[in-house]
């Protein structure tokens, strides 16, 4: 079935479709860069990877930790290029667990963001993990603080817990660096790609 124009608001969705031309409007995810992590103590995004966009997408997949039972965690650096781990991080985050309890986290003035919040942990076995979307705001206005806001999973062996989280830099000053580390031990596994959005 080939349409030439959309002129009423009745689609057959189960027909075929052959699309030519552009769309536009929509909005584009550019890559910036992949890491792949194996027994890596920190994974780190620089400026120079992420550069000349508003908002920024990083992604986790399945995120392994070396150590058992570790938090994710997040910290940046400020103009001077050092991992700030000063009381400048404010987070909250809310989760559910599949056996139905709720997580509930609140904390300012951290020395760190923990995106899937304090209390739950990721084990290093074969089957676990953790895996996110985060969304960045702010990184080279020194005017604003920079803005985090990640949905992810963190998945055990008989369980999962999903969470939304969202943090602020209270701190006014250009994001350099962008690192994630676990709470312990090193990274064993897993791939974080980072794209521009526009």
């Amino acid at each position: 079935m080939a349409i030439d124009k959309i002129q009423s608001e009745s689609i057959n969705l189960a027909d075929n479709f052959a699309f030519s031309g552009t769309v536009t409007g929509a909005g584009t995810h550019t890559l910036l860069g992949t890491t792949t992590a194996s027994s890596s103590a920190n994974v780190t995004f620089t400026s120079s990877t992420f550069t000349g966009f508003d908002v920024y997408m990083i992604e986790g997949i399945i995120i392994q930790p070396a150590t058992d039972n570790v938090k994710l965690r997040l910290r940046v650096a400020g103009a001077d290029g050092s991992i700030d781990t000063g009381s400048i991080y404010n987070y909250a985050a809310k989760g559910l667990t599949s056996t139905g309890s709720d997580v509930d986290n609140g904390n300012s003035t951290q020395t760190q963001y923990l995106p899937y919040g304090d209390s739950v942990t990721t084990g290093n076995e074969a089957d676990e993990g953790l895996s996110f979307r985060m969304w960045v705001y702010g990184v080279a206005d020194s005017a604003v603080f920079t803005q985090f806001h990640t949905h992810g999973a963190s998945v055990g062996s008989d369980y999962v817990v999903t969470m939304s989280s969202a943090c602020n830099i209270f701190e006014a000053n250009t994001t350099t660096k962008i690192q994630f580390d676990f709470s312990s031990g090193n990274i064993a596994a897993g791939k974080f790609k980072i794209y521009g959005v526009s």
